[in-house]
């Protein structure tokens, strides 16, 4: 009884995924963000992945969105420019309610 209260208690929404495989559900769908060097308003490529992954979901759950199995990688395009719009080859991926695939796409998120 003991082990199965911590197997429920662990939130597998806590987990940085590594990559960016992604299945879409019923009621969620899978995004994709290629991120840029610095104009991304949640935080810059100079931090750390999972700095840069609990400041996206922090950001877009102060907008009433949640983002769930949350990952990132480095397959992403790299643009050979330093400029902040440029793109650094990192990746982030999740997958969002279908409600709120509006509000995410505004963002630059695509379906992925």
């Amino acid at each position: 009884m003991f082990i199965l209260s911590i197997i429920a208690g662990c939130n597998r929404d806590d987990i940085i995924y590594k990559n960016c495989d992604c299945k879409n559900t019923n009621n969620r769908t899978c995004i994709i963000y290629e991120q840029t060097y610095c104009a991304d308003p949640w935080g810059h490529d100079d931090q750390e992945d999972e700095k840069l992954v609990n400041n996206l979901k922090e950001y877009f759950e102060n907008l009433g969105t949640t983002l769930y199995n949350v990952g990132i990688d480095n397959n992403g395009t790299i643009q050979n420019c330093y400029a902040c719009h440029c793109k650094s080859g990192k990746r982030f991926c999740a997958k969002v309610k279908n409600k709120d695939l509006k509000t995410i796409k505004t963002y630059g998120f695509i379906e992925h």
